[in-house]
């Protein structure tokens, strides 16, 4: 695996903050409420695209916003598109699609309940619609569920060792429908997109060692991978 990595180019959609470059300073970044999610109730990744959408769930709408705007402040994704990877993650996939499918389900049973949402509630829909939307073609790699967001950047790496990819764009997101959570418990919307490449005389917004990325504690804060992705970049020095 490269010693050194870095990455090269970030872009996110937060409640409030969306934008592509370098993150907002760490208390914006790590500070949130749960109410701060309504910000997003509206956003529509329409504006960020170039062809027609029909139904997204908010996590489609979170995750081809931000790969767009990493796309487009990359000029190597778009010269580089078949050796272009993806390694993506969620703890809650698409509830909200998945909840809206499952009411029709049982209001109007499974002749009548829309055929367009079902395919959004899976999990790894997002990131697949955004490999599709940008021709990325490389390796693959959907991760669902609480584990540490690091899993999407040691696959990146090891595919990046290997010569497989040139670029890989490690994806998380979320967006969660609070009326499915655990009473009390919190989860961070939205979504961050970030190019991870060897290390290289580029500029970059971050580099770092897998010895270092290994030697951080476990990144779990239950309040999602967005979230815990945040603090593992600023706990990395972004």
């Amino acid at each position: 695996m490269p010693e050194t990595l870095q990455i090269s180019e970030m872009a996110w959609v937060l409640a409030g903050h969306v934008g592509v470059g370098a993150l907002p300073a760490n208390d914006v970044c790590l500070s949130w409420q749960s109410e701060d999610n309504l910000k997003l109730d509206e956003f529509s990744a329409k504006p960020y695209l170039s062809s027609l959408k029909g139904f997204l769930d908010p996590a489609g709408h979170f995750v081809l916003a931000a790969c767009s705007l990493l796309r487009d402040a990359a000029a190597t994704l778009a010269e580089d598109a078949l050796a272009t990877g993806v390694s993506a993650m969620t703890q809650h996939g698409a509830s909200v699609a998945a909840s809206s499918f499952f009411t029709q389900l049982l209001l109007k049973g499974p002749r009548l309940a829309s055929p367009m949402i079902f395919p959004h509630s899976y999990a790894s829909t997002a990131p697949n619609l955004a490999a599709i939307e940008f021709g990325w073609a490389g390796a693959h790699m959907i991760y669902y569920g609480r584990q540490d967001c690091r899993e999407t950047i040691e696959y990146a790496a090891a595919r990046l060792a290997e010569g497989s990819t040139q670029n890989m764009v490690v994806i998380v997101y979320e967006a969660a429908l609070p009326e499915l959570l655990p009473a009390g418990h919190r989860v961070r919307d939205g979504a961050l997109a970030l190019l991870l490449q060897k290390s290289s005389e580029c500029p970059a917004h971050l580099r770092f060692s897998l010895g270092q990325l290994r030697a951080l504690p476990s990144v779990s804060s239950g309040e999602g991978s967005v979230q815990d992705m945040l603090s593992l970049l600023n706990a990395l020095g972004a």
